[in-house]
């Protein structure tokens, strides 16, 4: 009908996320801690007859999968989105060692050798540009990336950097374009022309777990 009224939605999932209207993320970030939150009760309920490896199992099987799901969109979220999925492993740590909620969460995850929220982040974003830039794949994202090139010869040239576009705009920042650079770029050099990725993961996680404990 030509008179039809079309509501206007304030947000829209697509593929498992939850798009605002403002492209904060936070109602994405709501829906993942409600989802993690069942799976957290449902799995306290039988920890006691679990052994330490299952309960490793199914918190990597239903929470950190959540928490891992898409979180390359969250480069430059806010600090609130952060600490509310921080808080969520925080929870999670805990229940897998079964200790008391007075326990030190940085000390769990190190027992448990998680990384961080944020530093997750950063291992998506580097592993994505990883493969963009060896095997020109997806496409979309590898055309989205360049190489830098500076003016006279710098020590640097060899160094595999790529260039940062200039932004104007917070939203910018935490786009792909703009976050795999400074992703990449942050990174040692011996990490960024590891040639096995097998060898490029693992290095990457160490470096990360170094800078996040």
């Amino acid at each position: 009908m030509l008179d039809a009224v079309i509501p206007i939605s304030s947000k829209i999932t697509l593929l498992g996320v939850t798009l605002d209207s403002c492209l904060t993320f936070e109602q994405h970030c709501s829906s993942v801690v409600r989802s993690c939150l069942y799976h957290l009760r449902s799995i306290r309920h039988i920890r006691p007859i679990l052994s330490d490896d299952d309960a490793k199992l199914l918190s990597a099987c239903f929470i950190q999968s959540r928490l891992d799901s898409c979180n390359s969109l969250l480069y430059n979220t806010s600090e609130y989105n952060l600490k509310r999925l921080q808080r969520i492993q925080n929870t999670c740590a805990r229940l897998t060692l079964q200790q008391r909620l007075s326990a030190n969460s940085n000390s769990l995850l190190q027992q448990l050798h998680w990384l961080p929220i944020r530093q997750r982040i950063n291992f998506k974003i580097a592993c994505l540009t990883r493969n963009s830039l060896c095997y020109s794949q997806p496409t979309y994202l590898r055309n989205v990336l360049s190489l830098y090139n500076p003016s006279r010869r710098l020590r640097s040239a060899d160094h595999q950097l790529l260039f940062v576009p200039k932004t104007h705009l917070k939203m910018s920042d935490g786009s792909f374009t703009s976050a795999a650079p400074c992703v990449w770029n942050s990174l040692p050099v011996e990490i960024r022309q590891s040639f096995s990725l097998s060898i490029f993961r693992s290095a990457l996680k160490t470096h990360l777990f170094n800078s996040a404990y």
